[in-house]
């Protein structure tokens, strides 16, 4: 529901299992938290391409329009 309430323009992965984000090391597996490092406050964006392999990475990007516009520089 926060996707669509929040209308974004970008497809979000939805990992409940954190098993993508333990794959990419941003979360840790003995965790409850999805952030693998919460005290920094900082929330990564990853933009991972069509093989797999992240094409981009910022580790503090809380703004929709951040996000969108470092997806479209991987385009």
């Amino acid at each position: 529901s926060w996707i669509e309430r929040e209308n974004l323009p970008f497809t979000v992965l939805v990992d409940t299992d954190r098993k993508v984000g333990i794959d990419y090391q941003m979360s840790k597996a003995d965790s409850e938290r999805y952030v693998a490092w919460p005290d920094e406050g900082r929330r990564p964006a990853v933009v991972i391409d069509e093989n797999g392999r992240i094409a981009a990475w910022e580790a503090d990007m809380n703004q929709v329009v951040q996000i969108d516009e470092m997806i479209n520089r991987c385009l």
